[in-house]
């Protein structure tokens, strides 16, 4: 049954809130995730995965937020207030609470590009 589903599915790897599916009969590579409140005003980092619960997703839902495209950093404003983004030309803002339920991996950026060929930033 559960061959059969993984075929109907196409093989997933993540879930849609970005948790790794393991594979039968191997299992999968461990990535060095920070948190969103850990990156500083300017850094990309792709969005990964969340924190699995109901209201904390559809909060993030409703802002806009998407699972496995980069963003970069615009601010984190004092006393734990809004962290501030750009994904896909879209400025988003978020409460610092939710942030801090959001994973990411910390990409190097190089001439306003992320390394490693993903897409290209562009400014507010």
């Amino acid at each position: 049954m559960t061959d059969r589903l993984d075929a109907f599915l196409n093989y997933p790897q993540i879930c849609p809130h970005g948790s790794l599916i393991p594979q039968k009969g191997h299992i999968p590579d461990s990535v060095k995730l920070q948190r969103l409140t850990d990156l500083s005003e300017g850094e990309a980092a792709v969005v990964f995965r969340v924190v699995e619960e109901g209201r904390l997703l559809d909060y993030l839902e409703s802002s806009g937020l998407r699972i496995n495209k980069t963003i970069r950093v615009l601010s984190i404003d004092d006393y734990e207030g809004p962290v501030t983004f750009l994904q896909e030309e879209k400025r988003i803002s978020i409460s610092f609470k939710a942030a801090n339920q959001v994973y990411v991996e910390r990409q190097c950026v190089a001439g306003g590009e992320v390394c490693g060929g993903l897409q290209k930033l562009t400014e507010a």
